[in-house]
């Protein structure tokens, strides 16, 4: 079974928000991303959310963010 959105954002946010501070060095636009990631995972739900796939997005989402904080 499919882990629900809810449980996942739970379970991984607190690290998924560590992993967006490192890349971009700025809490409020790390909390921002995970929500933002979030937010758009809910939009548009792949058949099986694995954590590396959140990961990803997030890893994605704040480069990004980098690149436009440059």
């Amino acid at each position: 079974m499919a882990e629900t959105l809810d449980c996942l954002f739970y379970r991984l946010a607190p690290s998924l928000y560590r992993y967006a501070y490192s890349i971009v060095h700025h809490q409020s636009e790390a909390e921002e991303i995970v929500q933002d990631v979030f937010c758009k995972l809910a939009a548009k739900i792949p058949e099986e959310l694995t954590d590396a796939y959140v990961y990803r997005a997030v890893r994605n989402r704040s480069l990004d963010a980098l690149r436009r904080l440059k």
